[in-house]
């Protein structure tokens, strides 16, 4: 499942003010280097392949913003929910992405977008509990 962007890019005054691909990359990376460093979240992406995250994170990212690049991954909850991520990991990685934007001087509103859009997954994505036992 993928993400369709509508002809008319809706958003893509986002993607823009990001930079298009070249600036979200920039962020996309930042992000990533952030959140495989993590005390919090880090240990979530022993094993992951970097390069692989952050092409995924840059896909997601354009779709979420009205960039023309075309998701390519597994469907979302299907590679996360069996992970157990829960609520706490999950806004942690959101705190990330703010942090991040904010070093980079991104413009407020392209994170807030990016946050609000990601924050409202949470319930596919993570397995709905506070702590993991």
């Amino acid at each position: 499942m993928g993400h369709a962007v509508t002809s008319e890019r809706a958003g893509a005054a986002l993607w823009d003010r990001l930079g298009g691909e070249p600036g979200a990359r920039r962020l996309i990376t930042a992000f990533v280097d952030r959140v495989f460093a993590d005390p919090i979240i880090g240990f979530r992406f022993v094993g992951v392949d970097r390069d692989q995250l952050v092409t995924r994170e840059m896909e997601h990212l354009s779709a979420i913003l009205g960039g023309d690049l075309t998701y390519g991954g597994r469907p979302l909850p299907g590679v996360h929910r069996p992970h157990r991520i829960n609520r706490g990991q999950f806004r942690r990685r959101l705190a990330i992405a703010r942090t991040v934007g904010a070093e980079l001087g991104v413009d407020p509103d392209v994170i807030a977008e990016w946050n609000r859009r990601e924050g409202a997954m949470q319930s596919v994505i993570t397995s709905d509990e506070d702590c993991i036992p």
